[in-house]
């Protein structure tokens, strides 16, 4: 067959490919094969917002603060928050729209856990609080001093290494202090035991 008669057929199955519901259609000579591709919504899939008041109290978070994201849908919504329905819309439309990013997505991480998905504190149960001083910990340091490097949360390694000699040791109980409040501010992936166990107010 004269290559100017290809069909139309033949020729996609030379090579191409098309968006198809969250992934995109690799046609090949001899197959059809679905590419997923992944984004931050399956990354992510315990943390969505989804009822009203979870987008509401995410909303009052953004609102409450006194200077807004740099990241640019969110500080737009950040701007207009005296228009509050417009301003809710704007939030919510900014996270949906996060939500479709690459999973590999870093950029402004930190904002989209504060704004747009649950983290570590906002999933450990009502009424419960982050310990944020000093002398919160010491009735957790004879455990703690048993973990390993190996088992721990990375966010709390460094207390770890400083832990000291006893539970009144200032530098480790700052250092708990510094890596219970990163580890509260992750997006949640599920129960994080380290966080439960030495971050939270009994």
């Amino acid at each position: 067959m004269a290559i100017g008669k290809l069909p139309a057929l033949g020729a996609a199955s030379l090579g191409t490919a098309s968006a198809v519901g969250g992934g995109y259609w690799a046609l090949t000579r001899d197959s059809k094969v679905e590419v997923k591709t992944e984004n931050l919504r399956s990354k992510y899939k315990l943390a969505i917002l989804v009822t009203d008041d979870d987008w509401n109290k995410k909303f009052e978070k953004l609102k409450g603060e006194s200077t807004a994201p740099t990241y640019a849908p969110l500080k737009e919504a950040h701007t207009k928050k005296s228009e509050e329905s417009k301003a809710k819309a704007l939030h919510k439309k900014a996270c949906e729209d996060v939500y479709e990013l690459p999973k590999t997505t870093t950029d402004n991480l930190s904002e989209f856990a504060k704004y747009c998905f649950f983290n570590n504190l906002d999933k450990a149960g009502d009424g419960k609080t982050l310990i944020s001083e000093n002398n919160g910990f010491q009735d957790k340091w004879d455990t703690f001093k048993a973990k390993q490097e190996s088992e721990i949360s990375p966010e709390l390694v460094d207390a770890l290494k400083n832990k000291g000699s006893a539970k009144t040791d200032t530098n480790w109980q700052g250092k708990m202090v510094t890596g219970c409040k990163a580890l509260s501010e992750k997006i949640y992936e599920g129960d994080n035991e380290d966080f439960k166990a030495f971050c939270i107010k009994p």
